[in-house]
């Protein structure tokens, strides 16, 4: 029997139009960013190979997990949380979650979209000194000897190296004249135009919904995949290759073995490939009811690896011409305390021949990023409003320019020192909430669920059980981020900085929250008589369709009888057995 779902290619069409667009969702900065910057910090070779290892272990069955969800039961991030009734208020703070994430990465696509605008200038305007430049601006170009002494490690206590990073051009650039010195919500004009230039692309890939979109699916992903394998061949022909190579990648582990943190590469796989935000599930229950959710996680995931380990080898690299020319180790510029896209890159591709062309090669890939993951973020959003309210199918268009309209004014006020030091840097250490919120998921969709239950509506779904390697990951893997979370927010504890404390006291509100709604609804629950019905599986929870619930309904009979015949068959086949054996010893003795 063939069973039809609401449209014969649901909201995305065919299949890769579905699949490129949960690849906007995991190709973004935590890819392109943090996870390079956190490869060069703890060592290049062994944190490549700790990625892939993490992805594959940990993101497909977590993925997997979510477009299951999202596909089984064509329920958006609220509507899926309803499978029991104290856990029904867990989807609004998923909403809120959502938009805060988009808020971020809003101001983090602005901040770089500046950049590649400012980046076909040449020279560079973060490579000179201008009005906004300090009196001590670039006196390390000025000063060569200085320079090099400072950076070499046993030279670093000397008083004179102190904060000498901060006379960089980057460094005061950025800090001077972008964030601005005193007034807190002075915002740049040019960022102005780089916010109005994203929120005009945000509206113009999301007014006809996926018919404008799917124009824009391609040269989105396609294009930073190029720009960086451009980058890295040009970073092949640079000065410093041949001598620091082996140095900056680590293949010796040397690094690596010294400093690597398996727990922190397991936050930035999740935090990379967004699950935990409901984004997944919000997409994937738009989608047809029979697309291959494993074939589409493996595909995602790993192309994300992929477009992972090609940015760590070539951010790797690029620190070799640095070196070279300073005579010090390839990770010396890291430890210097500035932000690693906006400060620490343009210093290393200062060093670069051609590095005009270079630098708007790399704004343009960042770019490109942070545009995607704010295009799939609005079309979630957006659709979720669509689906909740069907009247406003009449109005995509006015819809989409409501949001951005809202967005660019929401945001302005936050492009300046306050907003990236409080908005940003509280946003980057509060991401363990994914984490949190993917732990709820295993805990209700697979532990509480019942791992039978669950994969008889994946057979009942797909035609095929899930395989043995997801249901191992998925027993095993709430343990392993149940320890990873905890350590986590010890570690943010212990090391007590500002912005440590900013983060930590955040996700311990937003946490206090959620429990505190649960508590308050089972205890009124209890009040009224109705614990047992608070905490019980919803009976309409499952797929919305009614053909799809009574199709399911046959399913499992069919399967329960099954079950039953073959135990039936089992137990008179061992009765037969033990017969067998004791007329074997009858006629013996």
């Amino acid at each position: 029997m063939v069973i039809q779902h609401k449209e014969n290619d649901g909201l995305f069409g065919p299949g890769y139009n579905y699949i490129l667009v949960l690849l906007l969702r995991t190709f973004g900065f935590p890819v392109s960013v943090n996870q390079p910057h956190d490869a060069l910090r703890f060592g290049t070779t062994g944190y490549a190979i700790l990625y892939v290892a993490a992805y594959i272990i940990v993101g497909i069955p977590i993925v997997y997990l979510e477009l299951i969800i999202g596909q089984f039961t064509s329920r958006d991030c609220i509507d899926v949380w309803k499978i029991r009734k104290c856990l029904s208020h867990i989807g609004y703070f998923l909403v809120f979650w959502q938009i805060l994430t988009y808020t971020y990465n809003h101001m983090a696509a602005t901040f770089v979209t500046h950049y590649f605008l400012i980046s076909f200038e040449n020279p560079g305007p973060y490579y000179t000194c201008d009005w906004w430049s300090k009196s001590n601006c670039d006196i390390l170009t000025r000063n060569y000897t200085l320079n090099k002494y400072c950076l070499r490690l046993r030279h670093m206590n000397l008083r004179m190296c102190h904060d000498l990073y901060t006379t960089m051009p980057e460094y005061q650039y950025f800090r001077s004249n972008i964030l601005g010195p005193w007034n807190y919500l002075g915002i740049s004009w040019r960022l102005s135009l780089a916010s109005i230039f994203t929120c005009v692309f945000l509206f113009l890939s999301c007014f006809k919904r996926m018919q404008s979109l799917k124009w824009f699916l391609y040269p989105i992903i396609i294009y930073p995949i190029f720009g960086y394998a451009i980058l890295m061949i040009g970073t092949l022909r640079q000065k410093g290759i041949m001598t620091k190579f082996k140095e900056s990648i680590d293949f010796s582990f040397h690094v690596f073995l010294l400093e690597y943190k398996p727990v922190r590469v397991i936050t930035q796989v999740i935090f990379s490939i967004g699950a935990g935000t409901g984004v997944f599930i919000n997409l994937s229950s738009n989608a047809q009811f029979r697309l291959p959710c494993f074939t589409n996680a493996v595909v995602i995931v790993l192309v994300t690896a992929t477009f992972n380990i090609l940015t760590v080898l070539t951010f790797s690299m690029m620190t070799c011409p640095y070196a070279k020319e300073y005579g010090v180790p390839p990770r010396t510029i890291l430890r210097l305390p500035i932000s690693f896209i906006f400060e620490m890159v343009p210093t290393m591709l200062y060093e670069y021949d051609n590095k005009s062309f270079y630098n708007v090669v790399l704004f343009s890939c960042q770019a490109a990023l942070g545009l995607s993951s704010s295009l799939v973020l609005t079309f979630s959003l957006t659709q979720f409003v669509f689906n909740r309210y069907p009247a406003a199918n009449k109005y995509p268009s006015l819809i989409c320019l409501a949001w951005v309209l809202v967005t660019f004014l929401s945001t302005m006020p936050l492009l300046g020192k306050f907003g990236y030091s409080v908005v940003m840097h509280a946003y980057a250490y509060i991401h363990g909430l994914s984490i949190f919120f993917v732990l709820l998921e295993y805990f209700v969709f697979v532990y509480w669920y019942g791992f039978d239950r669950l994969q008889q509506d994946v057979h009942f779904m797909l035609g095929t059980p899930p395989k043995t390697y997801i249901k191992i990951c998925w027993a095993l893997s709430g343990f392993v981020l149940t320890f990873a979370f905890f350590r986590d927010i010890y570690r943010s504890i212990r090391k007590g900085t500002i912005n440590d404390k900013i983060g930590t006291g955040s996700l311990g509100v937003l946490l206090g929250m959620l429990l505190l709604v649960t508590i308050t609804k089972l205890i009124i629950a209890a009040v009224r008589g109705r614990f047992n019905e608070s905490v019980k599986l919803n009976s309409n929870w499952g797929p919305k369709s009614e053909l799809l619930q009574r199709s399911r309904g046959m399913f499992t009979a069919q399967a329960m009888t099954k079950e039953y015949i073959y135990r039936k068959y089992h137990l008179q086949a061992g009765i037969a057995a033990r017969q067998k054996r004791a007329n074997v010893r009858i006629r013996t003795i």
